[in-house]
């Protein structure tokens, strides 16, 4: 072989290996998308639901859905409820300013929690053994499909101008994709939230327990169906048993019952019971420690809070959406 095409071989050789080496990252990546990777084609999104799903999940079966035959909805929430605080200035500029939200409410339950922040609350949420009443006053005759759910919500907010009724102000919501297709749940969108069609992982349980930890993960992801892969939203939970926190139960019950709402006309009557046979006993709640990671429109990016408290808990629920927001005035006198 000539000499010159010898250097031309080697040349060659050189810019190829030189090109090929994989750049070094300069720091371990730590986001969620990263741990489970890209957003799947619709092909392979997980939708195991309906009798497959209820019949999988090992959350308690509902205690109430042949005793409140003039509710529309019962079932069981299982789930991780926690504070994120934020401060008091970012909660009033994002929302709504028609909207005051009532410090004295927040105060009288917090005493110590800090005049200066917002305690927005966490839900990612597990709901299960489902029953719909079509009729008020008839037996339950429709079984509603397991699904999940993922939000970030404003609660202690005065939608009525009365300075005394609590609403939880919710703007948006990750929902499983096949939870879209429930009339139970498209309701939801009288109430002028955004809900994200979302995957959820793990599919038909409230969180995944870690392999040889105390630690649970829940992570749901919104992917635009309009465009595959396209991720719109997502939250990512990490939890562990750790003592006692500072929120008592009163708080949790008041912040969970407050009826919820995003346009102030339509709202969501929820009642949570904590003192049936699934949230008592063995199965009482759990104080619990650890970090939300959030990207949501609300927030307009990205936002990652540590060290922050909650509780693991099932209870039960008997909703009553969708009323008009006005008949709710002086709610919480009343619960």
């Amino acid at each position: 072989m000539p000499p010159q095409h010898i250097l031309l071989l080697a040349l060659f050789l050189y810019l190829s290996f030189s090109f090929a080496k994989p750049l070094e990252q300069p720091f371990p990546v730590t986001r969620p998308e990263d741990v489970y990777g890209p957003p799947p084609p619709p092909s392979l999104w997980p939708v195991r639901s309906n009798k497959s799903c209820t019949a999988y999940s090992k959350s308690q079966p509902n205690p109430l859905a042949k005793q409140y035959f003039d509710r529309r909805i019962t079932g069981t929430i299982n789930g991780t409820l926690a504070v994120l605080p934020i401060p008091l200035s970012l909660a009033r500029s994002i929302i709504p300013s028609k909207y005051t939200i009532l410090t004295s409410a927040i105060q009288a339950e917090l005493p110590d929690f800090p005049l200066d922040k917002y305690p927005c609350l966490f839900q990612a949420s597990y709901y299960h053994d489902i029953s719909s009443v079509l009729n008020p006053g008839s037996v339950p005759q429709t079984a509603v499909p397991d699904f999940s759910s993922a939000s970030i919500e404003f609660p202690f907010v005065d939608l009525l101008g009365d300075n005394s009724t609590s609403f939880r102000w919710v703007p948006e919501i990750l929902k499983t994709i096949t939870a879209s297709k429930i009339p139970a749940i498209t309701e939801a969108r009288e109430f002028g939230t955004d809900i994200h069609d979302a995957v959820f992982e793990p599919n038909c349980e409230a969180y995944h327990r870690e392999p040889d930890s105390d630690y649970t993960t829940t992570f749901g992801r919104s992917v635009d169906l309009r465009v595959v892969g396209h991720m719109s939203a997502d939250v990512y939970s990490r939890f562990k048993p750790l003592g006692s926190g500072p929120y008592h139960m009163r708080f949790w019950k008041n912040v969970t019952n407050q009826p919820s709402s995003a346009n102030g006309r339509r709202c969501d009557e929820m009642v949570r019971l904590f003192n049936t046979s699934v949230s008592t006993g063995h199965y009482q709640p759990v104080e619990v420690n650890g970090q939300v990671n959030a990207r949501l429109k609300t927030f307009k990016g990205e936002k990652v809070w540590e060290d922050v408290w909650g509780i693991r808990t099932d209870p039960s629920f008997v909703g009553n959406n969708p009323l008009d927001c006005e008949s709710l005035r002086g709610y919480g006198a009343r619960t």
